[in-house]
This record gives structure tokens, C-alpha cells and sequence, in this order.
């Protein structure tokens, strides 16, 4: 009835630490796994020993840890003789089946369950898991606590489900709450260091009589539903085409009425439409005829009010032009009076003092008259040959006769005239 045997997790001892990787690693058909390797003590003259890597080693010296803190580094390591490796856990994943028989569904039917387990035992960054699960659990408990576990979990999976359910259950482990089967195991586990990754139910088993007749059950009810699903058809089809002709004849009464109420309705808006918009026009030809004449007046009153003020503004202009005009030819004919009257003053007073100054010239000229004589003739003589000089300098004559003789003899004789 069962499909897979159930799975043994095991301690073993080994002779030498380099074959853990090996064992570990070995897939063998036996249902025994070994996750904790027990390496043999070493001889009295071992100065060294070995740490292989792929395995969570935990060194003990004179049979207690020799570093609570982390686990063993990989490689040779140099130490007397009672300082070994005591314990190497396995880092893989682990998968562990527990099958479980005769677990009884909700209605008491005896049913067998395969279940699969992946679970993880520490790692190199949480050593003290890997430490709590040598020191406070083991390997053989963990086994014999782990299937008990396991067989009560899948037992009350089961027992809160109907027979007719039990197929369902193939698949799954009971993770959808905080109480399915997962959550319950790593609850249980966790203050060892275990962690469960997945637990699946991975097949369900019931008699062959029982399936048979579950088999045809489950046929029977079919055909059941499927004639009531059959009959309810054919009432559902009756059913609709009468309600189909109830739905149409209702519909032409009900558009007849509308149709009715409508031309009613029609008739009713467009009196009261037609009522609303002769009101409209006469209150809008009343409303206009006011706002015309309100305009009109307006308009005739702002233009009495603007020629007025035009008017106003053009005599306040003309008359301001006029006294401007008036005031400027006063200033301009004052102006003129004094600057005349001083003009007079003064060509009077220069009248006075060129007749004062001709009169006093001609009473020195009169004292002098001879001295001024003598000085008169001699500039005129010496104007006379600067005419003289200039008029030999500048051309070219040619005298002859009696009034050449008369100009070069008045050149000559200073005393002579022309």
C-alpha cells in the first residue's frame, strides 16, 4: 500500500575525516543517511590532523568544544593528541520520507500518506545551530523525535479531512497557516538548529475496494447532475421563451402608451413653448424699447454736457489767448519804451562826446597847424614812394619823351611833385 520506506537519519563513526565528503556525498539505495560523521580518536603520536572541507566540523579538546563560537576552519591543524575532530554535520539538503499508515479521514476511513521532508541542518554562518543540534538533540533522537513529529502531523492533516478530500491533499504539506504542518516542525525544531525548507504529502493511498467504490459513487453522482443539470435545461429554456413572449408583448404595450404619452407630452411642450416664447419676445421688445429710449436720452444729455464743456473750454481758451496776447504786447511795448529811451540817452551822450572830442581836435589843430602841415607833406611824400618802389619792383615800363623825363626826374628829385 505504501509507496516509499521510511527514511533513517543516522550517526556513524568513520576512521578517517577525509572520507566525510565522500559519505555525504554517496547516494546509496539503503534508506539510511548518515548526517553526523564521529571520527575515531587520534593516536597518542598524531601531532596533526586534518579538517576536511564540505562538512561543519566541531573540534573538541579533552572532550570539550575548543571554540563555542565557531565551527572548524578546513586544512591541517597542528595540536597534541586529545584535541580532535569530534563531530562533522552535514551541510547538504536533506530529504527524509515518512511514510505514515492508517490515518483515519473526518468520516473514519483508513487512508496511507507518503510524505517528503527537505530540511537543512546549520551553516557556517550560524555555527551555534549546528552545535545545539550535536550537543542538545542528536542525531538518533532527532530521527526517533522527527518521525513522531512528522506521523502526528499528517495524522491531524488527515484527520480534519473528508474522504472525498483526500485526493486534494497530494501536492501539499499543510504550509497555507501558522498551524499547517511546516510551521508546526520548524517551530518544534528550530531551538536546534533545524530548518525545514518544504513538506509535501507526496501521494495518498486507500484500498482498492474502497476506490472502486468511490469510483462509482463519484460516476453515479455525476450522471445525477448531470440529468438535474439536463432537466434544469429544459425548464430554464421553457421558462425563457415564455418569459421572451411575455417580455415582447409587454414591450409593444408599453412602447403603444409611450408612443401615446409622447405625442401628449409633445403637444403639451410645445403650447407651453410656444406660450413662453411669446412672453419672451414681448418682454424682450419691452426690455429694448426701454433700453433704446434710456440710450437715446442718455446720448442727448452727454451731448448737451459735451458741447458745453466745449464751449466752456473755447471761450476759457480765447480768453486766455486774448489776455495772454494783451499782456505780452504791454510787456513787449514797455520793454520797447525803455530800451528807445535808453538808445536816446545814449547817442545822446555819444553825440555830446564826439562833438566835445571833434571840438577839442580842432582847437589842437588850430594851435598846430603849421608842425601838422610839415608832418602831413612828409607822410604823403613817403607814400608816394612806396607807390614809387612798388611800381619798379612789380613791372617792367619803358619812358620816353617828355613825360618819361618828368616821372624819373620826380623819382630823382625829392623835392619835385608829379
Amino acid at each position: 500500500m505504501v509507496g516509499v520506506e521510511k527514511t533513517t537519519l543516522e550517526q556513524r563513526t568513520i576512521s578517517d575525516p577525509a572520507e566525510a565528503i565522500t559519505i555525504f556525498n554517496a547516494k546509496s539505495d539503503t534508506t539510511a543517511i548518515p548526517i553526523v560523521l564521529v571520527p575515531e580518536p587520534r593516536l597518542c603520536c598524531s601531532c596533526c590532523f586534518t579538517v576536511p572541507t564540505g562538512a561543519n566540523s566541531i573540534i573538541e579538546e579533552c572532550g570539550a568544544d575548543a571554540d563555542p563560537t565557531t565551527l572548524a576552519d578546513a586544512g591541517l591543524h597542528c595540536a597534541p593528541y586529545w584535541k580532535r575532530v569530534a563531530y562533522m554535520v552535514s551541510p547538504q539538503a536533506i530529504t527524509y520520507n515518512a511514510p505514515v499508515k492508517a490515518c483515519p479521514t473526518k468520516d473514519n476511513v483508513m487512508v496511507d500518506c507518503d510524505l517528503s521532508l527537505v530540511l537543512h541542518i546549520g551553516n557556517l554562518s550560524r555555527p551555534q545551530d549546528v552545535k545545539n543540534f550535536v550537543y542538545k538533540l542528536g542525531a538518533r533522537r532527532f530521527n526517533e523525535y522527527l518521525s513522531a513529529a512528522s506521523d502526528e502531523g499528517i495524522r491531524q492533516l488527515v484527520r480534519d479531512t473528508p474522504l472525498d478530500d483526500v485526493y486534494e491533499l497530494r501536492g501539499s504539506g499543510g504550509q497555507a497557516g501558522p498551524e499547517g504542518l511546516l510551521a508546526s516542525l520548524s517551530t518544534t525544531f528550530k531551538p536546534y538548529g533545524i530548518e525545514f525548507k518544504r513538506a509535501v504529502i507526496t501521494d495518498v493511498h486507500i484500498g482498492d475496494e474502497l476506490v472502486e467504490i468511490l469510483q462509482g459513487t463519484t460516476e453515479f453522482s455525476a450522471k445525477i447532475e448531470e440529468a438535474i443539470k439536463e432537466h434544469d435545461h429544459k425548464l430554464k429554456l421553457i421558462a425563457y421563451d415564455h418569459d421572451q413572449r411575455m417580455r415582447t408583448l409587454d414591450k409593444d404595450y408599453d412602447r403603444r402608451i409611450q408612443d401615446a404619452q409622447n405625442d401628449q407630452t409633445v403637444a403639451i411642450v410645445n403650447r407651453e413653448e410656444e406660450k413662453v416664447n411669446a412672453e419672451s419676445r414681448r418682454a424682450v421688445n419691452f426690455k429694448n424699447a426701454e433700453e433704446k429710449a434710456s440710450v437715446d436720452h442718455k446720448r442727448a444729455q452727454a451731448d448737451f454736457e459735451i458741447v458745453t464743456a466745449q464751449a466752456q473750454e473755447q471761450n476759457q481758451t480765447l480768453l486766455g489767448q486774448v489776455q495772454s496776447e494783451c499782456e505780452q504786447k504791454k510787456i513787449a511795448a514797455a520793454q520797447e519804451a525803455k530800451v528807445r529811451i535808453a538808445d536816446s540817452q545814449a547817442e545822446l551822450d555819444a553825440s555830446r562826446d564826439r562833438a566835445q572830442a571833434v571840438l577839442a581836435v580842432a582847437t589842437a589843430e588850430g594851435g598846430a597847424i603849421e608842425k601838422l602841415k610839415a608832418i602831413r607833406e612828409h607822410k604823403l611824400r613817403l607814400a608816394q614812394m612806396e607807390v614809387f618802389e612798388n611800381v619798379a619792383k612789380t613791372s617792367k615800363l619803358c619812358f620816353s619823351g617828355e613825360t618819361g623825363e618828368k616821372f624819373l626826374a620826380s623819382m630823382i628829385d625829392f623835392s619835385s611833385e608829379l
